[in-house]
């Protein structure tokens, strides 16, 4: 069941607590625009007390009361209320929260995000369960997802195309020349690079992953 709901209104600031909220397949309606792997962030309220955390402390979108949240594997559709959303990855722990809990200890434990896959409502008490269908899983760790993303291109893709289609901000076109020099050279020919960024990145070609 759902207990909380929370949009996220302005980068930095709280967020605001609603009784329901809006969706459709681009996001959350009047949330701050989200990649699309992660248009929505969930958390089970057992995260919240482990941690010892108040609600919107992760930065989530939705709290339920399902403990095992955390074990469903990625691809799996949850239908809650009226969304149905596709389980994308965990999210990582960042800068963000890092005022709030130790990083640490929280890896997969700060929630799950997820993707809209129709449009609606969801309201404060919406059940929540699990849709038979299944869509191929998104892995967790960033050469992985790479990899995964690149597979299925038949030519070439930009950089930043490939960091927003995999769920990544802009800023992490600092490390992908690096992640991709470990990877084989079948990935490497299959990203390309604008010549501005190409530049900027000589100098931090050693940035750590």
């Amino acid at each position: 069941m759902v207990t909380d709901l929370l949009i996220k209104i302005q980068k930095g600031k709280p967020l605001l607590p609603v009784e329901q909220l809006e969706f459709d397949t681009n996001g959350i309606t009047g949330n701050l625009q989200c990649l699309p792997l992660r248009q929505v962030l969930i958390i089970p309220q057992a995260t919240l007390k482990q941690f010892d955390l108040k609600v919107g402390d992760l930065r989530e979108n939705v709290v339920v009361d399902n403990d095992g949240l955390h074990e469903l594997a990625s691809g799996v559709v949850l239908r809650i209320g009226e969304a149905l959303i596709r389980l994308t990855f965990h999210c990582e722990p960042c800068k963000v929260i890092r005022d709030k809990v130790n990083l640490q200890k929280i890896p997969h434990q700060r929630g799950v995000l997820g993707s809209f896959l129709n449009k609606g409502r969801m309201r404060i008490g919406d059940a929540v369960s699990r849709e038979k269908k299944l869509f191929d899983p998104i892995p967790y760790e960033l050469a992985d997802r790479v990899m995964w993303y690149l597979d299925k291109q038949e030519k070439p893709v930009d950089s930043l195309q490939l960091l927003h289609d995999i769920g990544l901000s802009k800023s992490y076109a600092r490390v992908l020349p690096t992640l991709l020099k470990k990877l084989p050279k079948a990935y490497t020919d299959l990203v390309v690079f604008r010549s501005k960024q190409v530049n900027s990145m000589k100098l931090i070609l050693d940035y750590p992953l």
